[in-house]
């Protein structure tokens, strides 16, 4: 049976995993990616895709990451919340160092797909998934089919705007949904109202669980945000 090896890129970690054609996976790891920049990451990449190779032959690499990036061409262009800070030729490079053919495409386009054909929306005709992380994402099937757009950001749900006049998003934009909902968001806002040194969601929870107003209210603004979201949509 015919091996993949698949790739989820995150803001601060690489998933890795060898998958077969039913989709289940025989090897997988997880390193981090947290502090790196662009050459510091492609290694850690390459590295990865190495490792998993040593655990079995692999006909291809896929690789999910955030956006914006090009999935026709495998361009990565500026990201808001990975270190590339110009267009980077990211199959085209990945596929001189393994030599195996490469896809690369929007992490949320990747994971829209994975629900449709082996998750909670197998066989569901119409889809929109979002995902809630260091930004926010999504991913659209219409008809069945994947819908990405002329240009291959139909599916950049994060960056509509929800407030004109709320704060700067890594885009370039102002107010976006990633802006003021995402995990970031959340981060933020308790570094600014409660504790400078906050730097994940699970210490904000648990300020939010031994009462602290301040960080209830910023669990409820983020409801908030993802409520106003999700029923635009």
């Amino acid at each position: 049976m015919s091996h993949v090896i698949s790739l989820d890129l995150g803001g601060t970690s690489l998933k890795g995993a060898l998958v077969d054609e039913a989709g289940a996976m025989s090897f997988h790891d997880e390193v981090s990616t947290a502090g790196q920049d662009r050459d510091a990451l492609i290694g850690i990449i390459l590295a990865m895709i190495k490792k998993l190779q040593s655990a079995g032959e692999a006909v291809g690499v896929g690789l999910g990451m955030p956006g914006p990036l090009d999935p026709f061409s495998g361009t990565v262009l500026t990201t808001p919340n990975l270190p590339f800070k110009e267009p980077f030729l990211m199959k085209e490079v990945l596929e001189k160092e393994t030599g195996l053919p490469v896809l690369v495409n929007n992490d949320a386009n990747v994971a829209v797909l994975g629900e449709a054909w082996l998750g909670a929306a197998r066989g569901a005709k119409n889809v929109v998934l979002l995902t809630l992380g260091t930004g926010i994402g999504g991913g659209l099937i219409i008809d069945g089919e994947l819908y990405m757009g002329s240009n291959g950001f139909g599916g950049e749900l994060g960056h509509i705007t929800l407030d004109a006049d709320g704060p700067a998003c890594g885009c370039g934009g102002r107010g976006c949904f990633e802006a003021l909902a995402s995990a970031s968001a959340v981060i933020r806002a308790a570094q600014e109202k409660i504790d400078s040194s906050v730097v994940d969601t699970k210490r904000v929870a648990e300020f939010a669980a031994q009462g602290d107003a301040t960080a209830q209210e910023i669990w409820n603004e983020e409801g908030r945000w993802l409520g106003i979201a999700i029923a635009s949509y």
